[in-house]
């Protein structure tokens, strides 16, 4: 209920700026004729979704947050920029049921909840930097469509679930290393509003998180908002 609300302000915010033509002058580091870079703090979260993995990660979704903190435009020409940007990224694959996630002897994998417990969720959480490189085209009234590939590097992961047991609340909490890929690539969507970096995406992460060896092996697909 909290993330479906959550998300309904963020619409609300987005819509306002949109209808408003609200625009954040981002403090621009370096600007000329045709180019600029800015220091800016766009901040996105949305939904994301296991595709083609294990029957336990189709039972739920889970969540997505990223920051970005540089972004460079190019002017093109005839209504089209290039982009690029700089930040970081983190997915967060739940599950519900029965099982939570687990790693033994380096794999993650599935195990059962301590006995009389009463989960909650548990979920798989990667962290990544990400490095955006792709091209806007300004439709008109400061709407734009945006095309983006992004680069991730992962640099860390960690297990958070939660449960009851005889009433009273438990959190687990670790930190793994060597689970996941060197490199991921995103493909993003966007539908821009104003400053043509804020509003809607959709995104489809073609390449596992996962090392072949290390777990489950999935892509993924998102969608949600860029504030």
């Amino acid at each position: 209920m909290k993330r479906i609300l959550l998300l309904a302000f963020a619409f609300l915010a987005v819509s306002s700026a949109a209808f408003a033509g609200n625009y954040v002058d981002d403090q621009a580091i370096y600007s000329s004729e045709r180019s600029r870079l800015f220091l800016v703090n766009d901040v996105g979260f949305g939904i994301v979704y296991a595709i083609n993995g294990p029957e336990q990660m189709k039972r739920s979704h889970g969540l997505e947050f990223t920051m970005d903190f540089f972004s460079f435009e190019y002017d093109l020409g005839q209504n089209l920029h290039f982009q690029t940007t700089l930040g970081l990224g983190e997915k967060a694959f739940r599950i519900k049921g029965d099982e939570q996630f687990m790693v033994n002897d380096g794999v993650l994998g599935f195990a059962p909840y301590p006995e009389m417990a009463k989960p909650k969720f548990s979920a798989f959480s990667a962290f990544s930097f990400n490095v955006g490189a792709g091209f806007r085209y300004d439709v008109g009234n400061g709407i734009g469509l945006v095309f983006t590939p992004i680069l991730g590097v992962p640099f860390a992961s960690r297990i958070k679930t939660k449960y009851k047991i005889d009433g009273d609340k438990q959190k687990d909490k670790t930190r793994e290393t060597g689970l996941l890929n060197p490199i991921t690539c995103d493909l993003r969507l966007m539908l821009t509003f104003t400053n043509g970096r804020s509003g809607f995406y959709v995104k489809y992460s073609p390449t596992p998180l996962i090392k072949e060896e290390k777990g489950p092996q999935f892509t993924n697909f998102s969608f949600g908002i860029i504030l």
